[in-house]
């Protein structure tokens, strides 16, 4: 994650997301981090991150370019997905 602060300025909240997605105005390329109460690792309430994930998508269904638009979801091991 070396260098990643230079970029402070693109980052968002995820109401602006949402708002974006709503307007479709979202840019070209978004990435998305879940909080860690959406972690969908044991011992955690998975049916939070589900609840995080179908929010997302939920969001993309619903915007003006949802027809352009491609929805990649990656676990990774460190306790999220990305």
């Amino acid at each position: 994650m070396d260098g990643v602060g230079r970029y402070v300025d693109s980052f968002y909240s995820q109401e602006i997301f949402y708002e974006q997605a709503a307007n479709g105005t979202l840019p070209a390329f978004s990435w998305i981090n879940p909080p860690l109460q959406a972690c969908d690792h044991p011992c955690y309430d998975i049916a939070k991150g589900e609840r995080f994930l179908k929010d997302i998508y939920e969001a993309l269904r619903a915007s003006p370019s949802w027809n352009k638009t491609a929805l990649l979801v990656v676990y990774d091991d460190a306790g999220g997905y990305y």
